[in-house]
């Protein structure tokens, strides 16, 4: 699928980064039960840091769409300079 062993590390290391930064998110989206944890003095932090990880994940989702469609193009490009 990635044709060359430096794309598919890349594409590995992506998708590490992705699974470790769900593994955090899930656990900021369901937080301990209300009655343990009492007032979460940091509310708004959370909240914000929340909305942060989510936006990296989405970051880190579109990277490889990016990277594949370059990688297209730069494909298509030197098959037709090799061609010419």
């Amino acid at each position: 699928m990635c044709r060359e062993e430096h794309r598919a590390q890349f594409r590995a290391k992506i998708y590490a980064v992705r699974v470790v930064l769900l593994v955090v998110l899930a656990v900021l989206i369901e937080p301990a039960d209300a009655s343990e944890a009492g007032t979460v003095p940091f509310a708004g932090f959370v909240a914000m840091f929340r909305a942060g990880m989510s936006g990296l994940l989405a970051a880190i989702g579109l990277l490889p769409f990016v990277a594949m469609q370059f990688i297209q193009s730069q494909d298509a490009e030197r098959r037709r300079q090799r061609g010419a």
